[in-house]
Order: structure tokens, then C-alpha cells, then sequence
């Protein structure tokens, strides 16, 4: 993992690179950021976050309100920003829900190619990781999963901003 969290952040030298979940961890920890499992537990279904200032001027984020939905699924999290890293997004939850590293690299927690039927596909298959945390957890993430149609404006805005640049 650390030997293509290190290919991955050599990569954004040369051309555009957007982690997503897991890949917003792995480049958040090939670049000094500390990831660990969430004390608060998982984060998963339909949840609210918020661009902050340096967010709301960066382009992967063009034409999104301050706050928005989007869908997620994870346990860790980054608990600490690399060096250099600028936040982008954040909830009480997960503080660091994006973030970018030079012009050419951006990391997002959550999914914006999720649909609510996928969150909710997901949210099924791990009902008794989200359950084991908390009993019926599951039902209540299920219950609050609805659809982001601003998040995925997300992956649009990745392509023309970044891809055909």
C-alpha cells in the first residue's frame, strides 16, 4: 500500500490524480498525513459536508453550495493533514473530508459516483459492521440515505477542471 500511495503521489507531478475513500487515505499517508480508525466509529450512507473557504474557490467544487450531500462508507479516516495539504471539506464526523496537495492532486473522502441505491446496496451488505458498532445502526443509516445530485457534480467538474484541464 505505501509503494502505490508513493506511485500515486510521483504521479500528480505529472498528471491529474483524485483519490477517493481509500485513496484519499493511502495519499493522504504516502504524503505524512496520519490515518487511523476512526474513534467515532463508521461513516456510512447519505451525510452532509462542508467546503470550506480555500473549498469553495477550488474547482473540483465549482458551482456546489457550502453544504451538500454526499454518499460514504468507511471506518478510518485521516486524522491529520499531510504537510503542504490545503482542506477542502469537512463534517463533526470526519473533519478531513477533502483536501488538496499542488494543483494537480485532490482526495475525497466520500463517493461522488455513489447513487443512493449504491449507498443503500452497501449499507446492506455491511449491516453487521455498522450493527457491531452500534445495534441498529444499520436501519438508521438506511432510513437517511437519499440522493446527491450535487456530489455528483463532483466528478463532472474533475474532468473539465483537471483531465481536459
Amino acid at each position: 500500500m505505501d509503494e502505490l500511495g508513493g506511485w500515486l503521489v510521483r504521479a500528480a507531478n505529472t498528471r491529474p490524480v483524485l483519490g477517493i475513500c481509500f485513496g484519499h487515505q493511502l495519499i493522504a499517508r504516502a504524503l505524512g498525513g496520519i490515518v487511523e480508525r476512526h474513534v467515532k466509529g463508521p461513516e456510512a450512507g447519505t451525510v452532509e459536508v462542508e467546503l470550506t473557504d480555500a473549498g469553495q474557490r477550488d474547482p473540483l467544487f465549482a458551482g456546489l453550495p457550502v453544504r451538500f450531500g454526499v454518499q460514504q462508507g468507511h471506518e478510518d479516516h485521516v486524522a491529520r493533514l499531510p504537510p503542504g495539504a490545503v482542506l477542502l471539506a469537512r463534517n463533526d464526523h470526519t473533519p478531513v473530508q477533502a483536501f488538496a496537495h499542488g494543483p494537480m492532486l485532490r482526495a475525497i473522502q466520500f463517493h461522488p459516483e455513489f447513487t443512493a441505491e449504491r449507498s443503500e446496496a452497501f449499507v446492506r451488505v455491511d449491516r453487521d459492521w455498522l450493527d457491531g458498532f452500534s445495534p441498529g445502526l444499520a436501519e438508521a443509516t438506511l432510513a437517511g440515505i437519499r440522493q446527491t445530485r450535487e456530489a455528483s457534480v463532483i466528478v463532472a467538474n474533475w474532468a473539465s477542471a483537471f483531465v481536459r484541464g
